[in-house]
């Protein structure tokens, strides 16, 4: 999704929804309808529209943002419909669902990590 080097390894916490989350609607294939989340050195969250196609837990077509902060990026998370999911590491296009043995997969490229 983006150039830029995220750690996952620096932070276990998520982004906090929005207190009036938007109800979405299923998107169609011009419109955003999620936003994605990158959470940043010192806890800077970057919020971009983005779709999300929920029953595939496809990430596409994410927006530019202005500018990015300083440092590194630990984390990328999707919310949509007041929920917040973990975007793959390994490819930035799917999130992570629960799977097999206390481990998650991604819905687009099957990467799985210990969860």
């Amino acid at each position: 999704m983006t150039d830029n080097y995220c750690d996952y390894s620096k932070t276990e916490a998520k982004p906090t929804p929005k207190p009036e989350a938007p109800a979405y609607r299923p998107a169609s294939y011009s419109e955003y309808n999620a936003e994605y989340i990158s959470v940043w050195d010192g806890g800077h969250e970057v919020r971009t529209p983005c779709r999300f196609e929920y029953i595939t837990g496809r990430i596409d077509a994410v927006a530019q943002s202005e500018e990015l902060p300083e440092g590194g990026c630990d984390g990328e998370f999707v919310e949509y419909n007041g929920e917040i999911f973990d975007v793959c590491p390994n490819c930035g296009e799917g999130i992570l669902v629960p799977s097999n043995n206390n481990q998650v997969k991604c819905t687009q490229c099957a990467h799985t990590r210990i969860a």
